[in-house]
């Protein structure tokens, strides 16, 4: 009984390590199918996707060296979605 709890148990590690060097996932309503061309995969009827959100002086306390180009956060005080452009070394403002 014991040799096929460690069996089991190794045989779970193993495809919990397997999964995650797949670095795909798929949070939503049909979890069984995942495109293949995408990283993450968020899919709902009823249900959005809530970035961080933050004001401008938190947005720059937070993030002042080493931003990635295209993080996202949601400026409360601008009220509106910005992404960071590594080229101009700025936030920008998306939509309108």
């Amino acid at each position: 009984m014991k040799s096929k709890t460690t069996l089991l148990i190794t045989t779970v590690l193993l495809l919990s390590v397997g999964s995650k060097l797949l670095a795909q996932a798929k949070l939503g309503d049909n979890p069984t199918h995942v495109n293949p061309n995408v990283l993450l995969e968020l899919e709902s009827s009823d249900k959005g996707l809530l970035i961080p959100r933050m004001t401008t002086a938190q947005r720059d306390d937070a993030f002042t060296t080493n931003i990635p180009n295209g993080l996202m956060i949601y400026n409360t005080t601008e009220d509106c979605l910005q992404v960071y452009r590594d080229s101009s070394g700025s936030w920008s403002c998306l939509g309108g």
